[in-house]
């Protein structure tokens, strides 16, 4: 299946409550996957990890972002903010 067929099909599911991407993906990556589900569900909260050196440039505004490494408690109080 074609990276972006997998990501149409993704963005037409309607249980999600949050997405947790981060910037590599492969095919397709996390500012594209930010960007379409963005516009297409846009009261989905949607959370950016970053790793390493990677930057935030190409996140769309209104996402948050959260560098690794994270803590789970830090991770966890991020997506109850983000689920409330």
């Amino acid at each position: 299946m074609m990276a972006s067929r997998r990501l149409n099909w993704f963005v037409q599911l309607e249980d999600i409550d949050l997405l947790i991407t981060n910037t590599r993906l492969g095919a397709v990556d996390g500012p594209e996957l930010m960007r379409r589900t963005a516009r297409r569900v846009p009261d989905l909260p949607i959370l950016h990890v970053i790793q390493g050196r990677d930057s935030e440039d190409g996140t769309p505004p209104g996402i948050v972002t959260l560098r690794e490494p994270l803590t789970p408690n830090r991770l966890l109080l991020v997506v109850g903010s983000l689920l409330a």
